[in-house]
């Protein structure tokens, strides 16, 4: 099942979201509701709000405050996405100009701080504190990894463990909200809550770990530049993984490259090619594969539905995705 097959399971649910996240997105301001309009028509596959509603249907069922849910997380999401753009100096987003490239780096980031507001407004003119506490949780976990991650980077010092604990913070960190909120929203027991926090966390380790993989695939296949992590000087599993495989002269000589990669794009290159001759690549797969399986493992105590199928697509299409 693709992104549109997996929607199409809950499409009366899915097409009042969207009606409900545009009403979201209006403002008194007509440049700002310029800026939404264009945010909104580059929105992509839209996982995160899709995986709650998925789960509180899975969980009793897709309800106004699991609308609400989806609809906080989408707006929250959407403004870190505004301000990432600006940090990274981005100029595009989903292969069209960002903002910051279309207008500017102020107004993208008061952007992202209108899409964040909105984001708490909804919960609070709905009284769905339970959800935003659950959200804001993990928003700060979201900060914590990128910050750790970021210091860790300057370094050149992550272990796997580390890693691993990095990306649970700021990449699975929101996946597992979602379907925390997911779960909540549809009067999921106490036993199918924890169940669904577990899922979420899994399945965003699997997505952050395919993202690292792709960074190594070729532009034509996923759209954007490979190495860019590497440029960033950023340690990902692949190469965590090759450097564990050499002597100590060799990881000096690597981690090097690493850190001129940014002014060499022959550096680049050589790292893309150390982690694919140290099977870097084949064991951040291996490592994928794990927690998807993990993951669906999860779902096998739910009855057989078109929802438990959905969401076991969905679990495929993030591990083995090729954008």
């Amino acid at each position: 099942m693709g992104i549109a097959d997996i929607q199409q399971t809950i499409q009366p649910e899915w097409d009042d979201f969207q009606s409900f996240y545009r009403q979201q997105l209006r403002s008194a301001a007509a440049e700002m509701d310029l800026i939404t309009n264009y945010v909104y028509a580059q929105k992509g596959k839209q996982l995160r709000p899709l995986l709650v509603l998925l789960c509180a249907q899975l969980n009793g069922g897709i309800t106004h405050k699991t609308q609400v849910g989806a609809a906080m997380v989408e707006l929250v999401h959407t403004g870190t996405l505004l301000h990432d753009d600006v940090i990274d100096e981005a100029a595009e987003r989903r292969s069209v100009p960002s903002v910051n490239a279309k207008w500017n780096s102020k107004t993208a980031i008061l952007a992202g701080d209108f899409f964040y507001s909105k984001g708490l407004l909804v919960a609070a003119e709905t009284n769905t504190y339970d959800l935003l506490k659950i959200l804001a949780a993990s928003m700060q976990e979201v900060g914590e990894g990128e910050i750790l991650q970021m210091q860790k980077s300057q370094d050149l010092d992550i272990t796997e463990p580390l890693y691993l604990e990095i990306i649970r913070k700021k990449t699975a960190s929101l996946l597992q909200a979602c379907t925390h909120i997911g779960a909540v929203s549809g009067g999921a027991s106490a036993s199918q809550t924890k169940a669904m926090q577990n899922f979420g966390n899994l399945l965003g380790i699997a997505f952050q770990l395919r993202d690292d993989v792709l960074d190594y695939h070729t532009a034509k296949v996923t759209g954007k530049t490979e190495g860019n992590d590497i440029r960033e000087q950023k340690l990902t599993l692949p190469l965590i993984f090759a450097l564990q495989q050499v002597d100590a002269n060799e990881q000096k000589r690597v981690l090097q490259w690493v850190a001129d990669a940014k002014h060499n794009a022959q550096n680049v290159v050589e790292v893309m090619n150390f982690v694919k001759r140290n099977n870097g690549i084949a064991y951040a797969e291996q490592t994928t594969r794990r927690y998807a399986e993990q993951a669906k493992a999860l779902l096998e105590n739910y009855p057989s539905s078109s929802i438990k199928e959905a969401l076991n697509s969905l679990v495929e299409y993030i591990a083995y995705r090729e954008k």
